[in-house]
C-alpha cells in the first residue's frame, strides 16, 4: 500500500534519478507527471490532460531536467516549479490550462523558458512569483489569457526577457513587479489594459519593443525609478504611449518613436 499522499496522487511519480518519459499519453489523475526532489530527466513528446492538478510538476528540483515537445492542457497549471532550479523548458504546447501555462513559485532560479506555446488559460499564460530569478524568457507566444500574458511578481535581477509576442491578453500584456530587467525585442499588442505595466520597481532596461493597439497605455509606470525606456515603437493605443502613474520618478525616455496614440 502506497501511504504517500503526493505519490499516490501521481500518474507519473520520479524520486529517483536519470529517466527519460516520453511518448505517452497522460490524463485523468492529480498530477500528470511529478518529480520530487531529483535531478537530470528528459521529459518529452507527452500528451498531458485533463489532470486536476498541475500536468507537470517540480518539487525542489535541480539541474538538467529538459521538458519539451509536451503538450500539456486542461490541468490545473500546465508546468509547475516549486523552488526548482537549472530547468529547461521549451517548445510545449500549454493551453487551455485553469490557472497559468507556466508558474514559477517560490525562489526557483536560472531557469529557461523558450518557445513555448502558452496561450487561453484561465488565469497567465507564464507567471513567476517570488524571489524567481535569473530566468531567461525568449521567443514565446503568449495569446488571450484571461488575466495577463506574462507576470514577474516580486522578482528581479537580469531577466531576459526577449522575442516573446504578447498579443490580446484581457489584463496585462506584461506586468512587471520587480528590478533589473531586461526587456527587449518584444511584440506587445491588442491586450485589453496596458501593454506593459511597471510597480513597484527599478533599474529595468525597456529598449526595441514594438508596443500597438493596446486597449490603455503602452507602457504604465507605477511607482517606479530608475528604468530606462529607448529605441521602443509605442503606437496606436488607446491611451498615452508611456504613462507615469504616482510616485514614478527619475526615468530616462529616449530615442523612441511614439504615434498615432
Amino acid at each position: 500500500k502506497n501511504n504517500n499522499p503526493l505519490e499516490a496522487s501521481s500518474l507519473i511519480h520520479v524520486n529517483g534519478l536519470n529517466s527519460i518519459i516520453t511518448d505517452n499519453i497522460i490524463s485523468n489523475g492529480y498530477y500528470g507527471i511529478h518529480l520530487y526532489n531529483t535531478d537530470n530527466h528528459l521529459i518529452y513528446d507527452n500528451v498531458i490532460t485533463n489532470n486536476s492538478g498541475d500536468g507537470i510538476r517540480l518539487y525542489q528540483s535541480y539541474n538538467n531536467v529538459n521538458i519539451s515537445f509536451n503538450s500539456v492542457s486542461r490541468n490545473k497549471n500546465g508546468i509547475y516549479l516549486y523552488e526548482s532550479d537549472g530547468i529547461q523548458i521549451y517548445s510545449n504546447e500549454l493551453q487551455y490550462n485553469n490557472q497559468s501555462g507556466i508558474f514559477l513559485n517560490s525562489t526557483c532560479q536560472d531557469n529557461t523558458i523558450r518557445k513555448n506555446n502558452a496561450s487561453q488559460n484561465g488565469v497567465h499564460g507564464i507567471y513567476l512569483n517570488d524571489y524567481s530569478n535569473y530566468q531567461t524568457i525568449v521567443d514565446n507566444q503568449i495569446f488571450y489569457n484571461k488575466n495577463s500574458g506574462l507576470v514577474l511578481e516580486n522578482c528581479s535581477m537580469n531577466f531576459n526577457i526577449d522575442g516573446n509576442t504578447v498579443i490580446g491578453n484581457i489584463n496585462y500584456g506584461m506586468m512587471i513587479i520587480g528590478s533589473t530587467n531586461n526587456i527587449s525585442n518584444n511584440l506587445v499588442s491588442y491586450n485589453k489594459k496596458d501593454g506593459m505595466y511597471f510597480s513597484a520597481d527599478d533599474h529595468n532596461m525597456i529598449y526595441k519593443n514594438t508596443i500597438t493597439y493596446n486597449t490603455l497605455a503602452g507602457i504604465r509606470m507605477y511607482n517606479s525609478t530608475y528604468n530606462y525606456i529607448r529605441n521602443n515603437r509605442i503606437g496606436f493605443n488607446q491611451e498615452c504611449g508611456v504613462y507615469l502613474d504616482f510616485f514614478t520618478i527619475h526615468n530616462l525616455i529616449y530615442n523612441n518613436y511614439f504615434h498615432d496614440n
